[in-house]
């Protein structure tokens, strides 16, 4: 395992899910801009930005209302980058 500056951890051979891109995806396709989703998820577009930079770690009750908000299942979440 090796653990980047930014402190996320990864192990050799495995690819880690960029969710922020899954993220950045959904929005687009949606057109809906960084401003629109953060009042959404009553968070600052800076804070939203960094979820699409993946600067922080999301919960599962994160990738829940993400789902929620899109109207996806979380399948369909993780097919968003898994499908990159």
């Amino acid at each position: 395992m090796i653990t980047t500056m930014s402190g996320i951890e990864h192990h050799p051979g495995i690819q880690p899910l960029d969710i922020g891109l899954a993220l950045r995806k959904l929005r687009l396709t949606k057109g809906y801009s960084q401003q629109h989703v953060a009042r959404t998820f009553d968070i600052s577009r800076n804070a939203y930005m960094d979820w699409e930079r993946n600067k922080v770690k999301l919960t599962v009750q994160h990738c829940d209302a993400i789902c929620r908000f899109y109207d996806i299942k979380l399948s369909q979440f993780f097919s968003a980058f898994l499908n990159n």
